[in-house]
């Protein structure tokens, strides 16, 4: 069966259809391309509510517009985007292209709420279209909006009982149970890892004892000696953010994290290890740019007798190039304290940039750039 749309219907799914190939991680990116097809599902099924500007001219302008907002938005110009389909929706506000756009923009620019107000406008043309209220429950529930997303379901159901089977219904009341979780003020993740490990060289040694010094032959102990070992080792992170309020960029954040490792055999140094660390402040998440300084706290432990602990602070700014592209700067110092060697004793510093690229839709990235550490001690190491 052959299904004619017409020419508006047509350049809005030239529009749209690169989203719908694409599977994007969790996020608002993907939620934003998930709204963009099921406006293009509107498109395709009520060709009738595109209403359009009166007089070829007008018509025209308004096409240009289109083009122009749906470059910058390629080109991660989202805020002019937003701005031009804005004004244009104060002249078209039926217009289901321009509601369209304005969602992904709305998306685009951390605007949510009015980019679900762009979606509802079109089921205001049709109130009593079932389809469109399906279409609805699922931008809700992709928002993380159950109580609306049920809503829009049953009133769905009760304009067409089939729309929707029980599995369909419950699968959409998952999701957006889910997806509510991550508009929750706290989030956290961490990892934990436990296992076995073994070195062919636990001790760093040599692989003779015998040691050649000008005209003279010198036999080490055998502590000096290269020595394998098996042993186990634990190691854990926690992250953690919260958002200071409901419309506010900035999160107060922190982590934690450790590792330690013991050798089973009886060694004469590098018996065992451990590491900890805390830290603490603020985080500024931007539409392009992320800011984040913290203090932080850590100790050191390790053979033969020998602990550092250090405080200080680091920062690390982001900052989104391109959609794909990320510049990355990050510095630190710190005050480090040894128990037995006071000569390492003092301030240590590094600072970076990289760049990194996303691929795949942003599940892969490589990364690459420059470091520089110093000290100010004097025994450098």
């Amino acid at each position: 069966m052959a299904i004619m749309t017409p020419f508006y219907s047509r350049r809005a799914m030239s529009a749209f259809g690169l989203f719908v190939s694409q599977t994007e991680p969790e996020g608002r990116s993907s939620m934003r391309k998930f709204v963009s097809f099921l406006l293009l599902l509107i498109l395709c099924n009520v060709p009738a509510l595109a209403a359009t500007p009166e007089g070829p001219g007008a018509r025209l302008m308004a096409s240009q517009y289109l083009e122009q907002a749906k470059v910058m938005l390629k080109q991660g110009k989202n805020e002019d985007a937003w701005q031009m389909l804005r004004n244009l929706m104060r002249e078209e506000p039926e217009n289901i292209e321009v509601n369209a756009m304005l969602s992904q923009a709305a998306f685009a620019t951390g605007r949510d709420n009015q980019a679900i107000s762009a979606i509802e406008r079109v089921v205001e043309l049709q109130p009593d279209n079932p389809a469109l209220r399906l279409a609805l429950a699922k931008a809700y529930a992709r928002a993380g909006d159950q109580a609306a997303s049920g809503a829009e379901m049953r009133e769905a159901l009760r304009l067409d009982p089939n729309i929707a089977d029980k599995g369909q219904q419950e699968d959409l009341a998952k999701a957006a149970k889910s997806a509510a979780s991550r508009y929750d003020r706290f989030k956290s993740a961490g990892r934990l890892a436990m296992g076995v490990l073994w070195s062919s060289n636990a001790t760093g040694g040599l692989d003779n004892l015998d040691v050649d010094i000008g005209p003279y032959t010198f036999r080490l102990t055998e502590d000096a000696e290269k020595k394998d070992a098996f042993g186990e080792y634990i190691n854990g992170n926690l992250n953690w953010g919260w958002q200071l309020g409901e419309d506010t960029p900035w999160h107060l954040v922190g982590d934690f994290a450790f590792f330690g490792k013991k050798y089973n055999n009886s060694l004469p140094s590098n018996q065992y290890f451990t590491w900890g660390h805390a830290s603490l402040g603020l985080r500024h998440v931007g539409e392009k740019s992320v800011f984040d300084m913290r203090g932080r706290v850590g100790n050191a432990t390790f053979d033969p007798f020998d602990s550092m602990t250090l405080w200080g602070g680091e920062a690390s700014f982001i900052y989104a190039l391109l959609p794909n592209f990320q510049l990355i700067a990050r510095a630190g110092i710190d005050s480090r304290a040894y128990m037995e060697y006071d000569g390492k004793d003092g301030v240590y510093g590094n600072a970076g940039l990289y760049g990194r690229l996303l691929l795949g839709g942003g599940k892969h990235s490589l990364l690459g750039g420059i470091k520089y550490i110093g000290a100010s001690t004097s025994e450098e190491r």
